[in-house]
């Protein structure tokens, strides 16, 4: 994301992806573990995340489970066809 311009949709996709990774970051250690995107899902998807699907997330997103989803990781979420960061 370094190569983003920084046009104002670019900067307001990055501002908010990075408040919604803080907010739900609550251990501050800038990385969404289980716990905290489980958080994340149920409050922008209303639906529960397993344990599985945050392993396979983790996989995806080239993520090592035990320290959970980096910024970057969340901001490819973001960024896949389908995703909203504004809700």
């Amino acid at each position: 994301f370094a190569s983003d311009t920084d046009d104002d949709d670019g900067e307001w996709f990055r501002d908010k992806v990075r408040a919604v990774f803080e907010h739900f970051d609550t251990d501050q250690d800038q990385h969404l573990k289980f716990a905290e995107l489980a958080a994340l899902q149920k409050a922008t998807a209303g639906t529960m995340l397993t344990e599985e699907m945050y392993l396979m997330a983790c996989r995806a997103l080239d993520c090592k489970p035990h320290l959970g989803i980096t910024l970057d990781a969340l901001k490819l979420t973001y960024a896949a066809e389908g995703s909203d960061v504004g809700t």
